[in-house]
């Protein structure tokens, strides 16, 4: 009799890990600096085939820069150009998938990356403004973040990505960290 309750909640233990959202991703930021290249290198350790719209990755900014800005003088200059995955391009054309930049009033449309389940995949940034010397900050939105900035009525409308899926492919709503977070190019 214990042998069954211990088989049972064992089953019903692994079925609910099974089961748990996916909260962070680590991403690996590294330079190629023959190339001028940033490279992200996004490690999915969940068991989700999973649908990435945040971060962005196109939010990246020099530390000098940042650290000139202030409320009334933006200084930022956009240095970094995500060059396309031509797989993404292809599952994003083919599945008709919602995304949140939909609803929202944006001038930029950044396309998904779809990422397999326990898996890594690296991403390219053609680095525009390659300043030698100089440090990188890697910061990004995540769907937390974008999600607080919005009114009610398009809270209500965007709170149903946290459930969504698109062709086997799980929006993510969770978290990211970049390690290391920052980098000073060679």
């Amino acid at each position: 009799m214990k042998k069954v309750i211990l088989v049972i909640v064992s089953t019903l233990f692994l079925f609910s890990c099974k089961n748990q959202p996916v909260n962070e991703l680590i991403i690996h930021p590294s330079i190629n600096k023959t190339d001028s290249l940033l490279i992200l290198n996004i490690k999915n350790d969940s068991d989700l085939d999973l649908m990435v719209e945040f971060p962005y990755l196109s939010n990246f900014y020099y530390k000098d820069e940042i650290d000139a800005s202030s409320s009334e003088l933006v200084s930022l200059h956009q240095s970094f150009a995500i060059i396309s995955d031509y797989r993404d391009t292809s599952i994003f054309k083919n599945s008709k998938c919602k995304l949140v930049q939909q609803y929202l009033d944006l001038k930029d449309s950044i396309q998904p990356k779809f990422l397999e389940k326990r898996s890594e995949k690296k991403y390219y940034l053609k680095i525009k403004r390659y300043r030698s010397g100089k440090t990188i900050v890697f910061q990004d939105d995540n769907f937390s973040f974008v999600f607080n900035l919005l009114k009610e009525g398009d809270k209500q409308k965007i709170s149903s990505f946290r459930n969504y899926s698109c062709n086997g492919y799980k929006y993510f709503t969770g978290t990211f960290k970049f390690f290391p977070s920052e980098i000073t190019l060679p």
